[in-house]
Protein backbone atom coordinates (compact mmCIF):
# COMPACT_ATOMS: atom_id res chain seq x y z
CA UNK A 1 0.00 0.00 0.00
CA UNK A 2 1.44 3.37 -0.99
CA UNK A 3 1.20 6.63 0.93
CA UNK A 4 0.34 9.99 -0.62
CA UNK A 5 0.25 13.43 1.02
CA UNK A 6 0.07 16.22 -1.56
CA UNK A 7 -2.86 16.85 -3.90
CA UNK A 8 -1.02 16.03 -7.12
CA UNK A 9 0.32 12.68 -5.90
CA UNK A 10 -3.13 11.74 -4.55
CA UNK A 11 -4.77 12.56 -7.89
CA UNK A 12 -2.10 10.59 -9.80
CA UNK A 13 -2.50 7.58 -7.48
CA UNK A 14 -6.28 7.67 -7.73
CA UNK A 15 -6.06 7.78 -11.52
CA UNK A 16 -3.70 4.78 -11.62
CA UNK A 17 -5.71 2.69 -9.16
CA UNK A 18 -9.29 3.69 -10.01
CA UNK A 19 -9.37 4.30 -13.77
CA UNK A 20 -9.58 0.54 -14.53
CA UNK A 21 -12.64 0.35 -12.22
CA UNK A 22 -14.75 2.90 -14.10
CA UNK A 23 -17.78 1.13 -15.55
CA UNK A 24 -17.47 -1.80 -13.13
CA UNK A 25 -20.04 -2.76 -10.54
CA UNK A 26 -19.07 -2.65 -6.86
CA UNK A 27 -20.17 -6.03 -5.51
CA UNK A 28 -19.28 -5.59 -1.83
CA UNK A 29 -17.06 -3.79 0.66
CA UNK A 30 -15.14 -5.10 3.66
CA UNK A 31 -14.20 -3.26 6.81
CA UNK A 32 -12.02 -4.43 9.67
CA UNK A 33 -13.06 -5.32 13.18
CA UNK A 34 -10.72 -5.82 16.10
CA UNK A 35 -11.25 -8.18 19.02
CA UNK A 36 -11.05 -6.42 22.39
CA UNK A 37 -9.94 -7.94 25.68
CA UNK A 38 -13.58 -8.53 26.65
CA UNK A 39 -13.95 -10.81 23.58
CA UNK A 40 -16.22 -8.37 21.73
CA UNK A 41 -15.58 -7.30 18.15
CA UNK A 42 -15.52 -3.56 17.39
CA UNK A 43 -15.08 -1.62 14.16
CA UNK A 44 -11.47 -0.73 13.41
CA UNK A 45 -11.76 2.13 10.93
CA UNK A 46 -8.02 2.86 11.09
CA UNK A 47 -7.51 -0.03 8.66
CA UNK A 48 -8.50 0.23 4.99
CA UNK A 49 -11.93 -0.21 3.58
CA UNK A 50 -11.75 -2.76 0.79
CA UNK A 51 -14.01 -2.17 -2.18
CA UNK A 52 -14.60 -5.14 -4.49
CA UNK A 53 -15.64 -4.71 -8.11
CA UNK A 54 -16.86 -7.33 -10.59
CA UNK A 55 -15.40 -9.41 -12.02
CA UNK A 56 -12.33 -9.60 -9.73
CA UNK A 57 -10.94 -6.17 -8.85
CA UNK A 58 -10.41 -4.55 -5.48
CA UNK A 59 -9.16 -1.30 -4.07
CA UNK A 60 -8.09 -0.66 -0.47
CA UNK A 61 -8.41 2.88 0.89
CA UNK A 62 -7.38 4.37 4.23
CA UNK A 63 -6.93 7.89 5.55
CA UNK A 64 -4.63 8.52 8.47
CA UNK A 65 -2.44 11.13 10.10
CA UNK A 66 -3.20 14.66 9.08
CA UNK A 67 -3.98 14.10 5.40
CA UNK A 68 -2.30 10.90 4.29
CA UNK A 69 -4.06 8.70 1.73
CA UNK A 70 -3.13 5.02 1.53
CA UNK A 71 -4.42 3.24 -1.56
CA UNK A 72 -3.69 -0.04 -3.32
CA UNK A 73 -5.22 -2.73 -5.51
CA UNK A 74 -4.50 -5.48 -2.99
CA UNK A 75 -5.27 -6.51 0.59
CA UNK A 76 -2.31 -4.72 2.19
CA UNK A 77 -2.91 -2.62 5.29
CA UNK A 78 -1.56 0.78 6.26
CA UNK A 79 -0.69 -0.03 9.88
CA UNK A 80 1.05 -2.91 11.61
CA UNK A 81 -1.50 -5.02 13.50
CA UNK A 82 0.95 -7.14 15.50
CA UNK A 83 -0.83 -9.61 17.77
CA UNK A 84 -4.20 -7.86 17.52
CA UNK A 85 -6.90 -10.21 16.25
CA UNK A 86 -8.54 -8.70 13.16
CA UNK A 87 -11.42 -9.95 11.06
CA UNK A 88 -12.89 -8.52 7.87
CA UNK A 89 -16.66 -8.21 7.59
CA UNK A 90 -18.70 -7.52 4.46
CA UNK A 91 -21.32 -4.81 3.97
CA UNK A 92 -21.62 -4.00 7.69
CA UNK A 93 -21.76 -0.20 7.48
CA UNK A 94 -25.29 0.89 6.57
CA UNK A 95 -24.14 4.25 5.14
CA UNK A 96 -22.21 2.49 2.36
CA UNK A 97 -24.87 0.03 1.25
CA UNK A 98 -26.48 2.26 -1.44
CA UNK A 99 -23.28 1.89 -3.50
CA UNK A 100 -23.28 -1.93 -3.49
CA UNK A 101 -24.28 -3.50 -6.81
CA UNK A 102 -23.93 -0.11 -8.51
CA UNK A 103 -21.65 0.92 -11.36
CA UNK A 104 -18.73 3.24 -10.65
CA UNK A 105 -19.04 6.28 -12.91
CA UNK A 106 -16.25 8.59 -11.72
CA UNK A 107 -13.75 9.27 -8.93
CA UNK A 108 -12.96 12.66 -7.42
CA UNK A 109 -10.70 14.12 -4.76
CA UNK A 110 -12.34 16.84 -2.68
CA UNK A 111 -11.01 19.50 -0.43
CA UNK A 112 -11.46 19.02 3.30
CA UNK A 113 -11.96 21.66 5.96
CA UNK A 114 -9.22 22.61 8.40
CA UNK A 115 -8.39 25.87 10.14
CA UNK A 116 -5.56 26.96 12.40
CA UNK A 117 -5.84 30.28 14.24
CA UNK A 118 -8.74 31.39 12.01
CA UNK A 119 -6.66 30.60 8.91
CA UNK A 120 -8.05 28.05 6.46
CA UNK A 121 -5.52 25.37 5.49
CA UNK A 122 -5.83 23.65 2.10
CA UNK A 123 -6.12 19.90 2.59
CA UNK A 124 -7.43 17.24 0.22
CA UNK A 125 -8.87 14.55 2.47
CA UNK A 126 -12.10 13.44 0.81
CA UNK A 127 -12.42 10.68 -1.78
CA UNK A 128 -15.72 10.73 -3.68
CA UNK A 129 -16.87 7.79 -5.78
CA UNK A 130 -19.80 8.52 -8.08
CA UNK A 131 -22.36 5.76 -8.64
CA UNK A 132 -25.68 6.06 -10.46
CA UNK A 133 -27.42 6.20 -7.06
CA UNK A 134 -25.22 8.92 -5.56
CA UNK A 135 -21.79 9.73 -4.18
CA UNK A 136 -19.90 7.51 -1.74
CA UNK A 137 -17.50 9.59 0.34
CA UNK A 138 -14.52 8.13 2.20
CA UNK A 139 -12.86 10.88 4.22
CA UNK A 140 -10.38 11.47 7.01
CA UNK A 141 -12.32 11.29 10.26
CA UNK A 142 -9.44 12.30 12.55
CA UNK A 143 -6.90 9.56 11.84
CA UNK A 144 -9.39 6.97 10.62
CA UNK A 145 -11.77 6.37 7.76
CA UNK A 146 -15.16 8.01 7.94
CA UNK A 147 -18.02 7.58 5.48
CA UNK A 148 -20.97 9.39 4.00
CA UNK A 149 -23.35 8.80 1.12
CA UNK A 150 -24.77 11.76 -0.79
CA UNK A 151 -27.74 11.45 -3.14
CA UNK A 152 -26.60 14.60 -4.97
CA UNK A 153 -23.17 15.77 -6.10
CA UNK A 154 -21.44 17.62 -3.25
CA UNK A 155 -21.04 21.30 -4.11
CA UNK A 156 -17.51 21.43 -2.74
CA UNK A 157 -14.34 21.95 -4.75
CA UNK A 158 -13.64 18.65 -6.56
CA UNK A 159 -10.76 17.42 -8.70
CA UNK A 160 -11.78 14.84 -11.30
CA UNK A 161 -9.44 11.86 -11.10
CA UNK A 162 -11.20 9.54 -13.54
Amino acid sequence: MLEFNDRESKVDALRRVCTPLIGMQMVRFDTAQMKHEDGQWHDCLDLPIRLYFAPDQMVSVAWSHFDTLFISNDASVNLPVGDIEIRWVSDEIQTLRPSVERTLESVHLARGEFTINDREIEIWTRLLLEFETGWLEIFNGLDENAFAFHRNRPSDELVVCC
